[in-house]
């Protein structure tokens, strides 16, 4: 039945789906009950003329693929200070089903860099420099270190105050 999803058999598919929150809800009690889960997925499976679990999970992997950017994009716009008519509003016909019991399942985090990238290469190169000069048996002390103000030089290895 892989090519034969209607649009109200994958409604009918995602209101079983909906009933089962072992499956989908990380907060259900019995969400890390592998049985659990599995007797969630073969009751769906029956209730939908025993289509294999194994397509039934392909057909919510897919589903989910659609929602997740959907959901981004109206999110996205939300934050943008756009009035509720500018709001981003998917036509797709499973986006409205989904997002009722999925759409706090997947909450868009924006992640922030908060090292620069010339920071990163500026580190990477300083380590490259010290694992070169103590090949060479060179150690680079700075300045401000205690060691720099010694009035003994170190033997073991010979150094350059920077």
């Amino acid at each position: 039945m892989q090519g034969d999803w209607s649009n109200a058999t994958t409604i009918k598919f995602l209101e079983l789906y909906e009933a089962e929150s072992a499956i989908w809800d990380a907060k259900d009690k019995n969400h890390k009950l592998k049985h659990k889960v599995h007797d969630a997925w073969k009751r769906i499976s029956l209730d939908m003329n025993n289509i294999p679990i194994e397509e039934l999970k392909a057909k919510k992997k897919a589903l989910i693929a659609t929602f997740r950017p959907l959901l981004k994009k109206k999110k996205a716009s939300i934050r943008s200070g756009a009035g509720a008519d500018d709001v981003f509003q998917p036509i797709w016909f499973a986006y409205d089903i989904m997002e009722r019991f999925l759409g706090t399942n997947f909450e868009v985090v924006e992640t922030i860099n908060t090292e620069d990238e010339v920071t990163n290469s500026d580190r990477i190169s300083d380590i490259l420099l010290d694992v070169r000069l103590a090949t060479f048996g060179i150690v680079l002390i700075p300045e401000d270190s205690v060691w720099s103000s010694l009035q003994v030089p170190l033997t073991s290895c010979p150094s350059i105050v920077m």
